[in-house]
């Protein structure tokens, strides 16, 4: 079962899943791959311990790849040494990460890390906002002006846009900053 294999995976120190054999790292994407689908699975089947790891896992990530400054999530984290290999705000890494934030909402939605699960997705949301082209597009690296324009991250954010607005999370119209 491949759900089995996810809980019995290697672990960060703090207990962040790792998927790499060179070690303990911690990607972005992953979190899309692990979160939600922990979560939603254990609201199917009446098992709790799912969905709280669904919630640690969100968490351990979000601690180690969220840049405090801007918002916005680093592509990767290793552990040892302590540092970003990929430190770059990739575009589509945000993606995942937005869409995994509003199907991990969807598919718990009532839980006491809520409060900060949608105030990390609103703080990034509107940090990525700041960064889109006139054209409406992100960017593959979203604070680089020089880089590609990257369609696939940005349909990932209008995506996570329509779902938090058919959730409550965001008004229809009129965005303010948080």
């Amino acid at each position: 079962m491949q759900l089995k294999a996810l809980m019995t995976a290697p672990r960060t120190r703090d207990g962040g899943v790792w998927t790499r054999h060179e070690g303990a790292e911690l990607f972005v994407d992953i979190m899309y791959f692990v979160c939600p689908v922990l979560a939603r699975y254990g609201m199917l089947t009446d098992r709790p311990e799912y969905v709280e790891e669904g919630f640690r896992q969100y968490k351990v990530h979000v601690d180690h790849l969220r840049d405090p400054r801007t918002k916005l999530m680093r592509h990767a984290w290793c552990e040892t040494p302590d540092h970003y290999s990929q430190s770059m705000f990739w575009g589509r890494g945000n993606g995942w990460f937005l869409t995994a934030t509003v199907d991990l909402l969807a598919s718990a939605p009532v839980h006491s890390e809520r409060a900060f699960v949608e105030t990390t997705f609103r703080e990034t949301l509107f940090a990525i906002r700041s960064f889109q082209d006139q054209s409406g597009y992100l960017r593959n690296i979203i604070d680089d002006p020089r880089s590609k324009i990257e369609a696939s991250a940005t349909v990932m954010y209008a995506y996570a846009c329509a779902r938090a607005v058919a959730m409550g999370l965001l008004p229809k119209f009129g965005w303010n900053r948080p």
